[in-house]
């Protein structure tokens, strides 16, 4: 009786138990939409494009074309060898090519936050199940990340939040790629 006490535990335990901690890659591209939310001016963007990273060589590019009426194109290199980020700002007005001087030379781990997140459930969305993963970090800000369960590494979707906005972006297309194009990251 004991026995089959402890398996009828055990089971349990098992049951419950966390699903396996997400291991995102720090070297991606991905094909997303994204939902941008002011939340001092109340204004949202909604737009879709890719983004492709190489983190530990401190390179990544960002391209997002918004939709609407104020239509907007945006478009990021950021180079941490150089020091720098490259961005083009085109909107149906007017067209605003800046360089800006990043405070070091290492990119930071984007996911190295998925290591101490707190498991937040599931999410079912288009008829999957995705395990939630959140972190709240000492100021207002809130991460979470979306993964398929029977995917865990792979990327479905990232939130970032704080006091003035709000980032969504929903992940349709997330590869580790074999071999990383130098050519995705030329000024």
């Amino acid at each position: 009786r004991k026995m089959l006490h402890l398996f009828f535990v055990l089971l349990l335990s098992v049951m419950c138990a966390e699903p396996h901690r997400p291991m995102i890659s720090e070297k991606f591209e991905m094909k997303a939409s994204i939902t941008v939310q002011d939340l001092t001016s109340k204004k949202n963007w909604i737009g879709e494009g890719e983004w492709r990273v190489d983190q530990p060589a401190g390179n990544s590019t960002m391209h997002f074309e918004f939709g609407g009426a104020e239509h907007m194109n945006i478009f990021d290199i950021v180079r941490y060898d150089l020091g720098k980020v490259y961005s083009v700002n085109d909107t149906a007005a007017h067209a605003t090519c800046t360089a800006t001087t990043l405070p070091t030379k290492h990119m930071p781990a984007l996911w190295s936050w998925v290591a101490t997140a707190s498991y937040n459930g599931t999410v079912d969305m288009e008829h999957t199940t995705y395990d939630k993963w959140v972190s709240t970090g000492s100021t207002s800000e809130v991460k979470a990340i979306l993964v398929r369960q029977d995917a865990p590494n792979y990327l479905a979707g990232y939130l970032s939040a704080d006091a003035k906005e709000e980032v969504f972006v929903w992940v349709h297309d997330f590869r580790i790629p074999k071999h990383i194009d130098d050519a995705w990251f030329d000024v």
